[in-house]
Formats: structure tokens, sequence, C-alpha cells
């Protein structure tokens, strides 16, 4: 009868050391991403994984690269944002017509970029991993408010080239039928305070782009270096701390200084909770 031996395990071989043991030990990079962390706050936690960072390193450079490139020709920021934008805009009417609802239909191109940008960003949102892309995809929403803004303003009095009248070289073919926000507001009996709203949505979506345009920029680095933050205020209050002396160098309005003023302040907390415990601290 044939005896089989078992093949012989690294330790009755004696050659244990060898192999290390790769619960013990970490990779270089590993090892690396927690010194990082550490040094910023991060608690030591584990470093980004590869599908996280090349989300926050395409949203990044999709749309907050763009935006920057803009500032540099100096431009308004959410200039090369708004000829993508626009397609979803009209797209949305188109598909929220097919709900037979004129009411649905006109508000559809503005629920349709909310759609594109807000609802990505909350789902950002649900892992720290992705604050940064949650980021991104807030400063489109917030130029998509500023956008939107400002076409309110002209509800009661119809004004300038529709999208169509753009394609088909019929420019100021403006009018209340095919104005979004003139429909809108007549049925919800608010076109007299159209003006009015659209000042407010315009000075919220101006704040709300600069403010994380700010943090995307700020947090860009150590994020693609893997740090993961604790909280979405470890990202965004530095952006709107940055904001803030942004809007009261250059004559910022009321919403946009006390919306950064508002955002600023966990790191105002953070700031004063170290200073008060180094004074206690100290002998």
């Amino acid at each position: 009868m044939l005896h089989v031996r078992p093949v012989p395990t690294i330790d009755e071989l004696g050659v244990r050391e060898w192999f290390p043991n790769e619960k013990d030990e970490k990779p270089d990079r590993e090892v690396d991403y927690d010194r990082w962390n550490s040094m910023i706050g991060g608690g030591g936690e584990p470093a980004q994984s590869k599908e996280y960072s090349m989300l926050n390193a395409v949203m990044f450079l999709v749309f907050w690269v763009p935006a920057a490139l803009a500032i540099i020709l100096r431009q308004q920021m959410s200039f090369f944002y708004y000829w993508v934008i626009v397609w979803v805009h009209e797209a949305g009417h188109g598909f929220w017509n097919l709900s037979g609802n004129m009411l649905i239909g006109a508000f559809g191109g503005f629920l349709n970029e909310m759609l594109f940008t807000a609802v990505p960003a909350l789902i950002c949102l649900k892992k720290r991993e992705s604050y940064l892309a949650a980021c991104v995809l807030l400063m489109c929403a917030g130029m998509s408010l500023e956008f939107n803004g400002a076409y309110m303003q002209s509800a009661v009095n119809p004004n300038g080239t529709s999208f169509a009248g753009a394609l088909t070289r019929h420019y100021n073919d403006m009018s209340y039928a095919t104005h979004d926000w003139s429909q809108v507001y007549t049925r919800l009996g608010l076109l007299d305070s159209s003006y009015e709203i659209g000042l407010l949505f315009e000075a919220f979506g101006k704040a709300m782009a600069v403010i994380f345009f700010s943090a995307s920029m700020l947090a860009m680095l150590p994020t693609l270096l893997g740090w993961v933050p604790g909280k979405f205020s470890g990202i965004y209050s530095p952006g709107a701390a940055a904001a803030l002396a942004y809007f009261l160098a250059y004559g910022g309005g009321w919403v946009e200084i006390l919306l950064s003023l508002a955002m600023a302040a966990p790191l105002a907390v953070t700031a004063y909770r170290r200073l008060a415990g180094r004074r206690i601290n100290s002998p």
C-alpha cells in the first residue's frame, strides 16, 4: 500500500521568520497614512480605499478644476458649469412634462439640477471617505441655486433668449409662456414676490458655491493622501472661514456673510477648546 507523507508546514521546517505575519504588519503606505492621519487630527483612522480616492479625484477634476480655471480667466465661477448644467436643466423639462402637469414641467428644469447635484451629495455624505466628493457636488448645487436665483428675478418681466431660441437663433424670444419661473410663481400665487425670492436664492447659492469651493480646495490634498475626517464640519468649516474672509474683504452681502459665519462656527469652537485646554494645562 502506498503511503503519502503530508507536506510539512513552515513551522515544522523552521522557516517561520521568513514569512511576516500579515495580521501584525502593515504595508509601508498604510503606515504612512496612519502617521499622516495622526498629524492632522484624523484619529489614526484607516486610509482611504482606492475606490473612494478615485471618486474624490474624479469629482475634483471634473467640476472643481473648471471652476478654478474660470476664476483664473476672470469669468464667473459657474462659467464652464453652466454649459453642462443647461442640458440637464432642459432635459428636466422634457422628462417632467411627461407627467402632464404644467407646474411640474416648468419646475422640472430646476428639479433636475438638484437631482444631478444635491441628491448625489447627500449620498456621498453617508461615507466619511467621500466627503470631498460631497463638497464638490454641494459647490455645484450652490452654482445652480445662484443661476436659478438670477433667473427668478426676471419672472415678472420675462426678457432674454430662451434655450430653444439660442439653438434656433431666435434671440430675445423669452416670454411669460416660456419663462420657467413666471409659470411656477404664477401658479403658486407668488409672482409679485419673485424678484425678492430670486435675490435670496442667488445670494444663498453664491455663498454655498464659494464656501464649498474653498473647502474642496483646502481638503483636496489631505483627502487624496488618505485622510478620513471624523466629521463633515472638519472639511467645510475651514472653507467657510476662508469664504468669510473673502466676503468681508470684497463687500459680500449679509446672506453670504451670515452663512459663512455660521458654517465657520465649528472651527472657532474647536480652536477655543484647544486654547482653553492649553491654558488649563499650563503651569
